[in-house]
């Protein structure tokens, strides 16, 4: 059996926690164990409107057009889960009204006629903040789940399951299907199994719909494990280290001795001009007779100038 510490780092006693800001208290009255009492019996009016099929028998429609579809579902309205309601009754207005008459308004543009009605609604009502109990269905790394009322769904996240907790997975064999469904148990600090009935404070009710889920917790009220990961702050300054310096400045080094250097300092001023050295008698024989040539073509030019000249 492999085991599971709930810790997220090597220095997890460390760990710090931050108080948060508390949501208002319950107004859910506890009992003699300690636990929020989350039943209500409350009578609110609505207003409805009634089918011409439902005319003989408006009680009748009204139950069928709008009370029944609100079982078991959350109603905004009265902020809970309707579980039943009873004693339904025609009404003048929002208000109890001692006039017998009952009185429905209709007009040219609809079929239907729309009247008040009143009724005493039994809602499950968890608040922020209630002890609660239920049965623990399911465990896993990640999470604990519970059903409240053998109806209600509720989990509890890793980071809401006391740090000093673990986690032992089960190994199952593959072929035993009700055992792979468990994928293994929570122990808490005296390394006792949790399983049966667990007690959570409710964090957070979530409605998807008209479908209510609890998110509740196993840490004290009021702190909240940091678990939000760390992030460096930004910043637009390039960061330099040791070992690039150095690797610059190697290169530099030696793209720099690799390069030719010249030494002007023994360099003198002079007005000589070029001169052309002759290493052998065959080359002063090439001179000698570009010379005579170069002399010849200058020598024909000027004449052929001064004729110009003449003439």
């Amino acid at each position: 059996m492999s085991t599971v510490t709930n810790k997220r780092s090597g220095d997890f006693q460390a760990r710090s926690f931050k108080k948060r800001k508390q949501a208002p208290p319950s107004t859910n009255p506890v009992n003699s164990d300690g636990l929020s009492e989350c039943f209500h019996k409350v009578r609110t009016s609505l207003y409805v409107s009634l089918a011409p099929v439902y005319l003989s028998n408006p009680l009748e429609g009204i139950k069928a057009q709008h009370l029944d579809p609100l079982l078991m579902k959350h109603f905004a309205k009265l902020n809970g889960v309707v579980i039943s309601y009873t004693d339904l009754q025609l009404s003048n207005s929002s208000a109890e009204s001692d006039d017998e008459q009952l009185m429905a308004k209709v007009n040219a543009h609809s079929p239907f006629c729309f009247l008040w009605v009143s009724a005493e609604f039994l809602i499950w009502k968890p608040l922020i903040g209630d002890n609660i109990e239920g049965n623990i269905y399911i465990q896993s790394p990640s999470h604990i789940g519970l059903l409240i009322n053998d109806t209600f769904n509720a989990s509890i996240k890793r980071s809401q399951i006391p740090p000093n907790w673990t986690f032992k997975a089960n190994e199952a064999d593959a072929g035993d299907e009700e055992d792979s469904k468990n994928l293994g148990q929570w122990f808490d600090e005296n390394d006792m199994p949790i399983e049966g009935k667990l007690q959570i404070l409710v964090k957070g009710i979530h409605t998807s719909g008209r479908v209510v889920s609890v998110e509740g917790s196993l840490i004290t009220p009021g702190m909240e494990v940091e678990s939000q990961p760390v992030v460096p702050a930004k910043t637009n300054k390039k960061i330099k280290f040791d070992d690039d310096a150095a690797v610059g400045t190697a290169a530099a080094t030696s793209a720099s001795s690799s390069l030719p250097v010249v030494d002007f300092s023994s360099a003198k001023d002079t007005d000589d001009a070029p001169t052309y050295e002759v290493d052998s008698e065959d080359e002063q024989q090439e001179v000698s007779s570009g010379a005579k040539e170069g002399e010849v073509v200058a020598e024909e030019d000027s004449s052929e100038d001064d004729a110009d000249d003449s003439d």
